[in-house]
């Protein structure tokens, strides 16, 4: 089934900005670096994959972000930082869970702070792979 959702927020930018409209794939299986849609709090909320269930995430100081003691290639971001965190690293990621990072790192809510946490596999609607508006950025989420 397909997914349409528009874009609320800033955790995302510079890659999805506030208003573009974006589609997406019910889906069960999850790469990293995929953007994935599940609702928190009412709100439909947009954030990356970084690692799956039983994967080790860890986050230095400078924001870098490592799974499995391998530095992850996020050219998807443009300021690295720690952002709002409350866990402690090495973090491994529940069996049926997801680790999901915003972009925009400094000021995303997200799999760091105990307030989301790790995403149910079950409550993620879906992946988003395609902007369809504004029609100047019309083309795959990457």
């Amino acid at each position: 089934s397909q997914i349409r959702s528009r874009v609320s927020g800033s955790s995302m930018e510079p890659n999805l900005n506030d208003g573009d409209i974006i589609v997406g794939v019910k889906s069960g299986e999850f790469e990293t670096g995929q953007v994935c849609c599940f609702y928190y709090n009412n709100r439909l909320l947009l954030k990356r994959v970084i690692a799956n269930a039983g994967d080790w995430v860890e986050i230095d100081a400078d924001g870098y972000v490592y799974v499995n003691g391998e530095m992850l290639d996020e050219p998807y971001v443009t300021e690295r930082s720690m952002g709002i965190c409350d866990i402690e690293f090495p973090y491994q990621v529940p069996d049926g869970q997801l680790f999901v990072l915003g972009d925009h790192r400094s000021t995303s809510v997200d799999s760091r702070s105990t307030v989301v946490g790790c995403i149910n596999v079950d409550e993620i609607v879906g992946k988003m792979f395609f902007r369809v508006w504004p029609f100047e950025d019309i083309g795959m989420v990457h």
